[in-house]
């Protein structure tokens, strides 16, 4: 007896120290944000989020809605973090901003420095550090923020399913979170890079009138992963084109797979990246710093558009595989020229591989690394192996073209 009661007291104290936390709130009063969307108003940040609404969310699950399932709340304040706790005075619920995918920078704030963002949203021991950060090429965030999407209804999620697809398969692109922009812009010899998004109008077709039955199936306004913004410490200074980006993340050695053609004869030969592979090494040869890069590729054909190669013999392979080497050359040579001769700034990492593997040379480079960066010898080679051309052995192009007549 002495011992049940001995039990209870025991179990009684321990729920004593049970308590609830100190910072709850309930799911009910919560505002999920998927994305949000950073904008300068004068001196003033204006944030924008993207919330999911619950209750489309459930509609759809239960008899196929087809409402918004999002909605955008903005509000501005004098610093990032207030104007992100002031967006309740719009939203009915408290911002949660844990579930975040995505953030999007205005173009005109990014120019003006992104370093506080870094800090302020790294900071929030509530978030996390897995979603992307990219730049409005050419729009305000809040402008991005409001564009739908046919695929997904919440916008935020395709956005970041882009991303992600986009870096795998397509070479110009590429994905950063929020914890890889901030040890970018902390480590010594590298400045940063972020994908840019763009807003995309159609054009109407021709004779758009109501006697017109033809329903357009495009959206007339899109959203678009495309090239990179280059930034010089905090602020964004310019941007890549596609093979400027392409080249970017040749020589970052995170091409996955991707597409290409290179121009033969009366035509061009479609080509895909199977696998890329970068190795990139700092040398130090009679006191000044020197970097080689070299490329190996496998392609596959998967477009023949001349009829002046055949691939009867190993002779045409290597026509082809010298043909792809040169114009990956090519690539990593317009690339290497924009950064050093226009920008003038390491996006490469080459002053922090330097670091990592002569400091004590880096201590004599580092002070004036922007002016030898511009002059800095970079020698370029490829080696391209093509290793498959589909179901069709040899090119008959010309032979149907011929038969046709």
């Amino acid at each position: 007896m002495l011992k049940s009661k001995t039990v209870k007291v025991l179990a009684l104290g321990m729920l004593l120290l049970v308590t609830g936390c100190w910072d709850k709130d309930e799911l009910n009063e919560l505002g999920i944000a998927l994305a949000l969307g950073i904008d300068m108003q004068g001196d003033l940040y204006k944030v924008s989020a993207q919330v999911v609404l619950p209750t489309e969310i459930a509609s759809k699950s239960r008899s196929g809605g087809n409402g918004n399932a999002v909605t955008v709340y903005d509000a501005t304040a004098p610093t990032l973090y207030e104007a992100i706790r002031k967006l309740i005075e719009t939203s009915p619920r408290v911002l949660y901003i844990p579930q975040l995918r995505v953030v999007v920078l205005g173009e005109d704030y990014a120019r003006r420095g992104i370093s506080n963002m870094v800090e302020t949203l790294m900071r929030d021991v509530f978030a996390r550090t897995d979603y992307f950060v990219v730049v409005a090429k050419g729009a305000k965030a809040e402008d991005i923020l409001q564009v739908s999407t046919p695929l997904e209804r919440i916008p935020a999620n395709q956005v970041y399913s882009s991303l992600l697809a986009s870096s795998k398969t397509w070479a110009p692109t590429s994905t950063v979170t929020i914890d890889e922009l901030m040890k970018r812009l902390v480590t010594e010899g590298v400045e940063a890079v972020l994908t840019g998004i763009q807003i995309v109008r159609s054009t109407p077709p021709a004779g758009d009138d109501e006697n017109n039955n033809l329903e357009p199936i495009k959206p007339r306004t899109e959203l678009r992963v495309s090239s990179l913004a280059v930034f010089d410490n905090d602020r964004l200074i310019g941007w890549l084109n596609e093979e400027e980006s392409k080249g970017y993340n040749y020589i970052r050695d995170q091409v996955n797979q991707s597409f290409g053609h290179i121009a033969y004869g009366n035509g061009l030969v479609g080509v895909r990246i199977l696998q890329s592979t970068t190795d990139v090494k700092a040398k130090i040869i009679n006191g000044e710093p020197h970097i080689q890069i070299k490329v190996t590729n496998m392609n596959a054909i998967v477009e023949m558009g001349t009829t002046e190669l055949s691939l009867r013999s190993r002779e045409d392979y290597r026509r082809i595989e010298q043909e792809c080497s040169d114009s990956v050359v090519h690539i990593l040579q317009n690339t290497c020229d924009v950064l050093q001769h226009k920008f003038k700034v390491d996006i490469f990492g080459f002053g922090s591989l330097i670091h990592q593997t002569h400091p004590k040379v880096w201590k004599t480079l580092k002070q004036d690394w922007s002016k030898t960066f511009s002059g800095l010898k970079i020698d370029l080679s490829a080696d391209v192996h093509v290793k498959r051309v589909g179901q069709l052995g040899d090119n008959y192009l010309k032979q149907m073209r011929e038969n046709t007549k």
